[in-house]
């Protein structure tokens, strides 16, 4: 003891060695601090309730951890799991500085193949956007008005599809519906609405031998029947 402290020294080589089956560290009004307990864990507490275990299972930490970095690694599968009880919401808060355009991002990777990633990007003193990529490769973006933009970073309306100019064939967009022969006579459409109230479509029908295209406009008036069209391109190249 030196008048201020008291000290465990051992100044020698080899280690101190402190044997039990339970160690217990207390503050002088008998709190506990840390409690080490054979083939049971390691107990941290702070200001009495306990806020860090180590157990035979992992490590169990009660209140906010702050760390430079958190790498989840197995030999074998890997969950990393955020679960909320009595009602409330489980939040993955990603944080970057606004400041310096920094970027959030989920990352989707392996040692082989490219990665693929959702990103938010801060933009300091511009607008925020959100991307998708697969493949190290941007595909989708949503800037921060709402529009999405497929195959460009720059989408002007509410839904861009954009591919590079190509001297063949390409299929910007396909509607599937399998076992189409099974709905003779019904319309599958792409339909204008206004609040709420269908006023104008494309369709594509089947009569059970072609399949035909029939234009639909009755503003205000609803969107127009199968058997109701303003014009009709029939599979034989009719039109009427």
């Amino acid at each position: 003891h030196d008048g201020s402290n008291s000290f465990i020294t051992d100044g020698g080589t080899g280690d101190l060695k402190i044997r039990s089956n339970k160690i217990r560290m207390e503050a002088p009004d008998s709190q506990n601090m840390v409690i080490v307990t054979e083939d049971a864990g390691v107990q941290a507490f702070y200001n009495g309730t306990e806020r860090l275990a180590v157990t035979n299972t992992g490590i169990d930490v009660t209140g906010t951890a702050t760390m430079d970095g958190l790498t989840v690694s197995s030999t074998g599968a890997t969950t990393a799991t955020i679960e909320a009880g009595g009602g409330g919401d489980a939040v993955l808060d990603l944080k970057a500085s606004e400041a310096s355009g920094g970027e959030s991002i989920i990352r989707f990777s392996d040692s082989v193949s490219g990665v693929g990633f959702i990103t938010y990007a801060q933009n300091d003193g511009g607008s925020d956007f959100m991307r998708f990529g697969t493949a190290s490769t941007e595909r989708m973006r949503i800037d921060s008005a709402g529009r999405v933009g497929i195959g460009t970073s720059a989408p002007d309306t509410q839904l861009t599809l954009f591919k590079a100019s190509t001297n063949a064939d390409v299929n910007y967009a396909k509607m599937r519906m399998d076992s189409w022969g099974a709905s003779t006579g019904k319309l599958k459409s792409i339909v204008w609405d206004d609040a709420g109230s269908a006023v104008a479509g494309i369709g594509a029908e089947y009569d059970g031998g072609k399949t035909n295209i029939h234009f639909h406009s009755q503003y205000n008036g609803g969107f127009k029947g199968t058997s109701d069209k303003t014009m009709s391109i029939m599979g034989n190249g009719n039109v009427g």
